[in-house]
């Protein structure tokens, strides 16, 4: 079962087991100064991803070689509250894996997602 807590990247989302994460995160509001667009927020994060103990599993199989590096996810989004009951949003990710995983499993894996939420 897979939680769905918010610091947890998409890309990835590896139950924790055996694993470090280091995240580094920040966002902004870059259009401020037009009235339309002043709700919207872009951001960005990043993970950095190492097994605890290098000959330790982790509950990806894929990561079954002996190196502590699972591997990097970057994150951006974007999210607008077009008015108080329209909100848009959108996120993309990329997970780039490390060496604990083998060659032949050693791909890319992007997450896109696009939201709007409306209240009647």
């Amino acid at each position: 079962m897979t939680t769905n807590l918010p610091w947890k990247s998409r890309a990835l989302a590896p139950a924790l087991s055996n694993l470090q994460v280091l995240r580094i995160a920040g966002s902004f509001r870059p259009l401020e100064r037009f009235w339309q667009l002043k709700q919207l927020q872009a951001g960005a994060d990043g993970y950095f991803y190492w097994k605890h103990r290098r000959l330790g599993g982790i509950y990806d199989v894929d990561a079954a070689d002996d190196a502590r590096t699972i591997g990097q996810v970057f994150n951006a989004n974007l999210y607008w509250c077009v008015i108080s009951d329209v909100i848009v949003s959108a996120r993309f990710g990329i997970f780039f894996p490390g060496n604990a995983y083998p060659p032949e499993a050693n791909d890319s894996e992007i997450y896109v997602s696009t939201v709007l939420t409306f209240s009647i």
